[in-house]
C-alpha cells in the first residue's frame, strides 16, 4: 500500500512538470520572419494555415457536441472550449497574415 501511495505522489508531483506542449511552436514576430528564407516562409505559412483549418474543424466538432441538460456546467464548458478555439485560430491567421505578408514583400 504505501510503494502504491508513494508511485501516485510520484506521478502527480510529474504530471505538471510535464506541461502542456503547445502545437504552436513556429517561430513568430516579424523578426523571425526577416531571417527566414522564401522557401522557408512557404512552408512556415503551409504549416499555418494548416493549423488554421484544424483548429478550425475541431472548433466545428466542439460546436456540434450535445450535452445532457442534466450535466452541471456541461454547456459553459462547451462555450469555453469554443472561445479557446477561436482565440487559437485568431492568433494563426495573424501569424499567418504576417508570413504572407513578408513572403509578398520579399519573395515575388
Amino acid at each position: 500500500m504505501k510503494a502504491s501511495a508513494i508511485r501516485r505522489a510520484a506521478f502527480l508531483l510529474v504530471l505538471p512538470l510535464a506541461g502542456c506542449g503547445s502545437t504552436f511552436s513556429g517561430a513568430s514576430g516579424p523578426s523571425a520572419y526577416a531571417a527566414m528564407s522564401c522557401s522557408d516562409l512557404n512552408v512556415a505559412l503551409g504549416s499555418s494555415s494548416t493549423g488554421v483549418s484544424r483548429e478550425a474543424m475541431s472548433r466545428g466538432r466542439i460546436s456540434n457536441t450535445n450535452v445532457p441538460f442534466w450535466v452541471p456546467g456541461g454547456h459553459k464548458a462547451i462555450e469555453a472550449l469554443k472561445n479557446r478555439q477561436t482565440r487559437k485560430i485568431d492568433t494563426l491567421q495573424a501569424e499567418t497574415a504576417a508570413i504572407a505578408a513578408e513572403r509578398d514583400r520579399r519573395c515575388r
